[in-house]
């Protein structure tokens, strides 16, 4: 993730905004994470034109909490440096053991339910998409239908993000480029 965010200044520098799609994004984890990444690199300079939208179908309502809360077991966060933590996390005042995450991480994640695999687009067109640990629950052919809608929510030489270990289906292979030969980023080929 932290490659991915390195690339983001040089789409600010060209376009001015980044709009980012985290699609599949279950609790928030990786859209609060990629906020709290921007917010690293960009100190109190955080910029207003960085757009991040987080997907679910969350059929079961567990999810937009997480979002309008930020509420988190805090042993879910032993990954996280104890600076980084501190920084961005303080204590639930219910003394439940729950951490609670800054509202200025909340406020830069908008939730949304939707289906990837309903074939509608989210809204508008993404500089950057991530897709992790999402693709590997579905079948081949529900694979590429939503890397189908990946694709065509992408601006020109946007950029797709898979789990390390995902592969993308071979009929989209020529329709991206790998750009980094130890992360799954790949860049869209704009015309095939």
């Amino acid at each position: 993730m932290k490659k991915l965010v390195m690339l983001i200044p040089d789409i600010l520098n060209s376009k001015g905004n980044v709009r980012i799609w985290s699609a599949g994004c279950s609790n928030g984890a990786e859209p609060f994470t990629l906020a709290i990444l921007i917010s690293e690199l960009f100190g109190d300079n955080y910029p207003d034109s960085v757009d991040i939208l987080a997907t679910d179908i969350d059929p079961d309502n567990n999810f937009e909490d997480f979002f309008r809360y930020g509420i988190y077991d805090k042993d879910r966060l032993n990954r996280i440096p104890e600076d980084v933590c501190r920084k961005y996390f303080h204590g639930n005042e219910d003394n439940s053991g729950n951490v609670v995450l800054n509202d200025s991480i909340i406020e830069r994640v908008e939730f949304m339910r939707h289906d990837l695999l309903s074939g509608n687009l989210p809204g508008g067109f993404f500089d950057i998409i991530i897709c992790k640990n999402v693709l590997l629950h579905f079948n081949e052919s529900e694979q590429s239908e939503i890397v189908s809608l990946i694709y065509n929510s992408m601006n020109d030489n946007g950029l797709f993000v898979t789990e390390q270990t995902h592969r993308l289906p071979d009929e989209w292979d020529d329709h991206f480029v790998r750009i980094f030969p130890d992360a799954r980023i790949y860049r869209k080929f704009s015309e095939i």
